[in-house]
């Protein structure tokens, strides 16, 4: 299955407000994600400023914040990266992160 069917599931899912869990693969948003960290994914009706969203960027998902929106246009960015995405518009978000499972290393 490619990135494009993966997306296509993932949002039929959610569309169906089913939460879904999601594996973190980046560090654009350290501290509160890392990866290696699940998330619990939910979709929900409106979103907020300072709402940890997944969106879909060129067949990416994408979990950044919101900072600001302006009309239908949501402004996000990674916590740890210095520069704001392209805006987001509410179809491309696919849900909100609701629940966070830190990963822990062992180090014994």
């Amino acid at each position: 299955m490619d990135r494009t069917e993966k997306a296509a599931l993932l949002r039929e899912l959610i569309e169906e407000k089913k939460e879904i869990v999601f594996n973190v693969t980046s560090w654009s948003m350290r501290p509160i994600l890392s990866a290696g960290d699940v998330v619990l994914i939910k979709k929900m009706d409106t979103y907020r400023r300072g709402d940890v969203i997944i969106f879909l960027r060129k067949d990416n998902f994408v979990i950044h914040r919101i900072l600001f929106k302006i009309f239908k246009l949501f402004f996000t960015k990674g916590d740890a990266l210095f520069f704001f995405d392209f805006p987001v518009s509410y179809d491309k978000i696919l849900g909100k992160v609701v629940l966070i499972k830190k990963f822990i290393v062992n180090k014994n």
